[in-house]
């Protein structure tokens, strides 16, 4: 079974691949679901427990439905298996590395 922080990381890391496989940048990706682009980087970096609403929109503008997402999400490695346009491997991309995010209030 797979964990819920595991799950977001790996749907992250699936969103970023589709979209490099794509070709397109956050902005126009967030532009086309309609949402904001941070949003969509906290997303792709596993920061975000995103609603289904918002990740329906995601997986329309990437060809996908929510229930294909979540099946891939739920494999584990299927997400290191996917293949950018540049026919490298998702874990080749230039995406920032997925730590837990500190509070930075809890002294």
């Amino acid at each position: 079974m797979v964990s819920a922080v595991e799950m977001l990381e790996r749907m992250g890391l699936i969103i970023a691949a589709k979209r490099a496989e794509m070709c397109i940048g956050q902005k126009e990706l967030a532009d086309r679901a309609g949402i904001h682009r941070t949003y969509i980087s906290d997303i792709e970096r596993g920061r975000r427990n995103v609603t289904i609403g918002t990740l329906n929109k995601i997986a329309e503008v990437l060809g996908m439905t929510v229930g294909g997402l979540l099946t891939t999400a739920e494999k584990p490695g299927a997400e290191l298996e996917l293949k950018p346009a540049n026919g490298n491997s998702v874990a080749e991309l230039d995406l920032p590395e997925l730590k837990p995010e500190v509070d930075k209030r809890i002294s």
